[in-house]
């Protein structure tokens, strides 16, 4: 597979605080936007009557890549923004079941692992806040079991494929750190995982047969994934008299949501089972 994602992927991560603030900073926030290419290989393998099973992998190639981070203090800044040059990571990893219960319907059981990750350099010298020697990094990785249908429909040279699945169960692992230069060195972190997470995906795919062992296909991909946590967000500001630590409590919320448009091909291989 590989398909285009157009819509410079609405997504962020926000630290709020539950009431006290570190180091003058009440909200830390990401912002990612990002659009690019998907490219990606399936296979499927029949395991008994009615019963099949499917691997997948996906990888993310950025064309766009960027990352805002805003912080809301008192003080000097009110709200303070800053754009940094991002590197991006991101890939599944899926693997899941189907088995059929009716003429065209399938019930689909998987667990899929997501990896996000971006590493921020070089934002713009702000007066009191930042300088370009500042970097940071964000990464999350998601362990998604999930539930879903997947219904076909198909003729002598076409088809059409509709599947939709997600979860409320699963868990993101998650680790953010940033640099400022408030006219002294201040290093901020925190790490955790979910309370709250979820999930869906819809995907909508239409083919043809070329031959007995080939076919090609178009298809459309929505995807949202979100999740609350709470951690300690920790500042660490160096000063003439050593080393100054604060934490608090901060509530930790990630969301986001894309969409792709693709193509596809599709070979098919006697099985070796």
């Amino acid at each position: 597979m590989a398909g285009w994602q157009p819509n410079q992927d609405i997504g962020s991560f926000k630290l709020s605080t539950q009431g006290s603030p570190v180091q003058g900073m009440f909200i830390n926030t990401l912002d990612f936007t990002l659009d690019g290419a998907w490219i990606g290989g399936s296979g499927r393998i029949p395991l008994a009557c009615g019963l099949r099973g499917r691997a997948e992998g996906r990888y993310f190639i950025p064309s766009t890549e960027k990352c805002r981070n805003d912080v809301a203090t008192l003080g000097q800044f009110i709200e303070a923004h800053r754009d940094f040059r991002s590197r991006y990571s991101w890939w599944i990893l899926d693997g899941s079941g189907a088995l059929d219960f009716a003429p065209g319907f399938s019930a689909l059981g998987g667990l899929r692992y997501e990896y996000f990750g971006v590493a921020l350099t070089n934002p713009p010298s702000v007066a009191g806040f930042s300088t370009p020697a500042d970097d940071g990094d964000f990464k999350v990785g998601f362990i998604k079991p999930y539930i879903g249908f997947e219904f076909a429909l198909t003729s002598c040279e076409n088809g059409l494929l509709v599947r939709g699945i997600g979860s409320p169960w699963i868990n993101a692992a998650y680790r953010y750190g940033m640099t400022y230069d408030p006219g002294v060195p201040l290093r901020a972190s925190t790490n955790g995982n979910s309370d709250e997470a979820a999930f869906y995906e819809l995907f909508v795919q239409v083919g043809r047969r070329i031959s007995d062992k080939l076919s090609v296909g178009a298809f459309a991909m929505l995807n949202s994934t979100c999740f609350h946590g709470e951690s300690n967000f920790e500042a660490t500001l160096q000063t003439i008299d050593g080393l100054l630590t604060e934490d608090k409590t901060f509530d930790a919320d990630f969301s986001r949501r894309y969409f792709v448009i693709g193509g596809n091909v599709a070979i098919s291989f006697r099985s070796f089972l």
